[in-house]
């Protein structure tokens, strides 16, 4: 049955943790790149496809692009278990905006692996991506911060008790 396993927002896209883990994880037989700018690189494209493994099809679109392919139902084999990346929360939203079927949005990268504390990691992504959160949440669409198969799930809501609280601590009272 071909179906969508996981949407990853992670700015590295591809990589060694979701090759060696992610894709076993979530027992993946597909992915799909969504990205504007890589789209239009048939050089970065050619690595990615290289660093692939063979049993993994791997397919590298644009936004416009993948709307219409997972709009072709033909097009995608019945036994597709999908893996979706995109580097973006941007792409993402404008994904939702064209009608691409998404329910839960995991986050990973960079910022996951900074050694910032749960708090720090959920001030930060809302500072940078407030407005994409909250458009997606009003959407009912879930989102959740995972760097590995192992690490803890950090579920975003859309007022994070944790941001109210650290503006809450910054009121002193002076004597």
């Amino acid at each position: 049955m071909k179906e969508i396993k996981l949407i990853r927002v992670d700015d590295r896209l591809v990589h060694a943790q979701i090759i060696i883990f992610w894709l076993k994880k979530i027992n993946i037989n597909t992915i799909f790149i969504i990205d504007d700018q890589l789209a239009e690189n048939e050089f970065l494209c050619q690595i990615y496809r290289l660093t692939t493994p063979p049993y993994i099809r791997l397919k590298i679109f644009s936004t416009k692009q993948a709307i219409q392919f997972i709009g072709n139902k033909k097009a995608i084999p019945s036994t597709s278990r999908i893996l979706v990346l995109i580097k973006q929360l941007q792409t993402v939203m404008k994904l939702h905006q064209m009608g691409f079927p998404m329910d839960t949005i995991q986050i990973g990268g960079g910022l996951l692996e900074s050694g910032l504390s749960r708090k720090q990691i959920i001030e930060t992504i809302y500072a940078s991506f407030r407005t994409e959160i909250n458009y997606l949440m009003d959407k009912g669409i879930k989102i959740y911060c995972q760097n590995t198969i192992d690490s803890e799930k950090i579920t975003l809501s859309k007022e994070p008790e944790i941001a109210q609280n650290s503006e809450q601590q910054d009121i002193r009272v002076i004597d």
